[in-house]
């Protein structure tokens, strides 16, 4: 092997281990972010839904509160507040009181006649039968305790969310951690083992057709070891960081569920406190009683893709990609192609000719074996170059008949 190669072969596994290195890094990290980034997605959309929902609970008990409130005042209206049946009578009656107080003036003064208050919603609309049956009819708490229902349910959904999130969290940060460790001892790891024994080689250029036989033994084990560790770890976190994310979704999948079912409650509960009839309000009640019960759930939270950890999976098969093109380079270096001598074979000839003239084949052994030490001292850095002259010379010795 040349040093010129053997250097580029050097340079080429540094590159990688330090390319490599760098890009695993920055997808790790960016699959990370990307998967914490979808669980705070869900933990919002999983609190707005709550606050949603406490907001309209919030509206519901003033509706029903405000609706019981009107049928007491209407239930509880005196009758000397009803309006006087006829203009006559109600001047007659101010005709009266107003000669009692200049016939008494010593007497305590007397307040004028109370004017009528603005009449609550039932006072004129509705009668007293319609009222007592109004006041014993639940259709509007009835609402409310659905629209409570359904925040309760809400808020056990975040609940759940809250604690996958920190189970999701706990599974994800091992699994990083186990593909991490893997990927340091796998590959870095071994890589620089890798680099040791080509360096070796590059320092003894004599021995390095059995060092790189060694280190392609190495390589062997990288790959191996890629294969049947690294790549599972980093599969295995993979599929954690995309299970966590979809199982955490659900959670808040429901809670958004809850919230549109409690926005649709508080919107006929709205409609039915404008109705004045026991009929209508229950009417409104059997509705949404109907619309709930077939009223179809959100769909499964989709399977989560997330961008980072594919291209997570693509780096790392990259990688492995990589280190088996190297093998094949690895391996003609350990056995280069051996020298074309046969354009300096003419050259030589008449050399040898002169060399080997007229000498005693125990002279002519000397000068073979001369010029060979002088091929070791000028080749010795280039085994295969070597071999080759090593080869020329032996070859002209016995076209001599030295043996």
């Amino acid at each position: 092997m040349s040093v010129a190669s053997l250097r580029h072969l050097i340079l080429a596994v540094e590159t990688q281990q330090r390319e490599r290195a760098r890009i695993f890094a920055e997808k790790m990290a960016l699959a990370d972010e990307l998967a914490s980034e979808k669980l705070r997605d869900s933990e919002e959309k999983a609190e707005k839904a709550v606050k949603e929902l406490e907001q309209a609970m919030a509206e519901a008990r003033k509706i029903a509160g405000d609706d019981a409130l009107e049928l007491q005042v209407a239930l509880r209206k005196p009758a000397a507040l009803q309006a006087p049946t006829s203009p006559a009578k109600s001047a007659a009656v101010t005709r009266r009181s107003g000669t009692a107080m200049m016939q008494s003036p010593g007497a305590p003064p007397v307040s004028p006649p109370l004017q009528n208050p603005t009449p609550p919603a039932y006072s004129t609309a509705v009668s007293e039968a319609a009222l007592r049956e109004l006041a014993t009819d639940s259709s509007l708490e009835s609402l409310r305790r659905q629209l409570e229902e359904e925040l309760r349910r809400g808020r056990e959904a975040r609940r759940r969310l809250v604690e996958l999130k920190y189970k999701a969290l706990k599974t994800r940060d091992d699994s990083r951690n186990a593909a991490e460790r893997a990927f340091q001892n796998g590959f870095l790891g071994r890589t620089d083992r890798l680099l040791a024994d080509l360096q070796a080689a590059f320092a003894n250029p004599l021995k390095a057709t059995q060092l790189i036989d060694g280190a392609l033994g190495v390589l062997d084990g990288i790959i191996y070891t890629f294969d049947t560790e690294v790549i599972p770890a980093v599969e295995k976190f993979a599929t954690v960081a995309q299970d966590s994310v979809a199982n955490v979704e659900r959670p808040a999948e429901e809670a958004a569920n809850h919230a549109d079912r409690g926005r649709m409650i508080l919107g006929e509960m709205r409609k039915s406190a404008r109705f004045k009839t026991v009929a209508e309000r229950r009417h409104v009640l059997s509705q949404v009683n109907s619309t709930l019960s077939v009223q179809p759930a959100r769909p499964n939270a989709p399977v989560v893709e997330i961008k980072g950890v594919q291209e997570l999976r693509l780096a790392v098969k990259t990688i492995s990609t990589d280190l088996r093109a190297l093998r094949p380079e690895m391996a003609r270096a350990k056995t280069p192609p051996t020298p074309d001598l046969r354009p300096a074979r003419a050259q030589v000839t008449e050399h040898f000719d002169q060399s080997f003239r007229g000498k005693t084949p125990s002279e002519g052994r000397r000068i073979r074996d001369q010029f060979i030490v002088e091929a070791r001292g000028r080749y010795g850095a280039d085994p295969a170059t070597l071999a080759a002259v090593e080869k020329l010379i032996n070859d002209e010795a016995r076209a001599r008949g030295i043996y």
